[in-house]
């Protein structure tokens, strides 16, 4: 019997992450609060972030947001997760 760790993601995975991802997170937005909390600048303070394993970019959009002269650096190992973080970036 192979196990979860044995199961390897595909982009498969990642598009059926890209449509459902915030049911798969139901704290989206209560988990971006207090990561947006937590990091140390001010509104209008440049700095760069790189996020590791970015998916659809719901985390960097967020910091875009609030942190207006923020640079983010988004990566990931899927194809289908850099074009959707590209497209909403």
């Amino acid at each position: 019997m192979s196990s979860f760790r044995d199961m390897p993601w595909t982009e498969s995975d990642s598009e059926h992450f890209i449509e459902v991802g915030a049911i798969h997170t139901p704290s989206r937005s209560e988990i971006g609060d207090v990561i947006l909390d937590l990091i140390p600048a001010e509104a209008d303070e440049p700095f760069q972030v790189v996020e590791l394993g970015v998916g659809s970019g719901w985390l960097s959009e967020a910091i875009l947001n609030r942190f207006q002269r923020a640079r983010v650096i988004a990566l990931d190992g899927s194809p289908a997760m850099l074009k959707e973080s590209g497209r909403r970036l």
